[in-house]
C-alpha cells in the first residue's frame, strides 16, 4: 500500500487519543469553549448516555446563552482522577432551559488524555509571593508545566525558610503569564535544595482546578511552539 502523502503527524508530548469508553466523575468541573470564538466558562457533568449524549449544566449567563446554538462546535475539558486531563470535540444537541437549564451535547467520536505528571516543563521568569510554614517569601518561578513547578528564593528570604523541608505544604499567590487576576494554588515541597546563593524548591501542584491546569498548559503549549521555530 502505498505511504500517504500527507503523513498524520505526531501526537504533543504527553498526550494520546482513545476511543475508550468516556469515564467522567458526576458533578465534576467542566471547562467548555466555543471553538468559533474560543470563548470559555465553567459547568458541571450531570450524566450521559453512553454513545448518545453527554449531559452538562447551562450556564446562566445571558450573554452565554444567546450565543449557544444547535449544532455549535465546542471542546470540553474534565479534569479527570489521577491527575489528568480529559478533553473532547462536541456539538451543542440540544438546550434546555425549563425546567431545568441543560445542555446537551453529541457523544464525542474520539477522546484526548493528556496526563499531567510526565507534561514537559517549559522555562519562565514569574515573581511570585508564597507561603509556607506560616511565613510570607517572595520568590521566582524559573519553569513550570501542569503537574508542578521549580522556583527560585532569594539570599534575603533564607532566614524566613530555615527548617522547613520537603513535605511541607505551600500556597502560591500571584498573577499568571500576564492576567490581571491573582491566582491562588496549593502545592506540596518535593525537593529543597541550595543552588548557588538561591534556594531552589521543586513543588507539586496539588488540588489543580481545571481552569489553572487548562491556561498552564496553553502556556506550555504556546512556549513549545515559540522554541520550536
Amino acid at each position: 500500500m502505498p505511504a500517504s502523502s500527507n503523513p498524520k503527524p505526531p501526537a504533543p508530548p504527553g498526550r494520546h487519543a482513545s476511543n475508550l469508553p468516556l469515564d467522567l466523575p458526576l458533578g465534576g468541573e467542566a471547562l467548555v469553549e466555543v471553538r468559533s470564538t474560543q470563548r470559555r466558562f465553567k459547568s458541571t457533568f450531570l450524566g450521559m448516555d453512553r454513545d448518545q449524549f453527554v449531559l452538562l449544566r447551562l450556564p446562566t449567563n445571558r450573554q452565554l446563552l444567546d450565543v449557544l446554538t444547535p449544532r455549535m462546535e465546542l471542546t470540553v475539558r474534565f479534569l479527570m482522577e489521577g491527575g489528568r486531563i480529559c478533553g473532547f470535540q462536541s456539538q451543542v444537541a440540544h438546550i434546555s432551559v425549563k425546567p431545568y437549564p441543560l445542555l446537551f451535547l453529541t457523544y464525542p467520536r474520539r477522546v484526548e488524555v493528556l496526563k499531567l505528571r510526565k507534561h514537559e516543563r517549559v522555562s519562565c521568569f514569574q515573581p511570585i509571593l508564597f507561603y509556607l510554614g506560616g511565613e510570607e517569601v517572595h520568590g521566582v518561578i524559573v519553569n513550570i508545566s501542569v503537574g508542578g513547578c521549580r522556583l527560585l528564593v532569594e539570599e534575603g528570604e533564607l532566614e524566613a525558610l530555615r527548617g522547613k523541608a520537603p513535605g511541607e505544604q505551600i500556597i502560591f499567590k500571584f498573577r499568571l503569564f500576564g492576567s490581571e487576576e491573582t491566582t491562588y494554588l496549593q502545592g506540596v515541597v518535593k525537593t529543597a535544595f541550595m543552588e548557588h546563593d538561591k534556594l531552589a524548591l521543586g513543588v507539586a501542584f496539588r488540588d489543580l482546578e481545571i481552569e489553572m491546569a487548562d491556561q498552564i498548559e496553553r502556556f506550555v503549549d504556546t512556549m513549545l511552539a515559540y522554541q520550536q521555530v
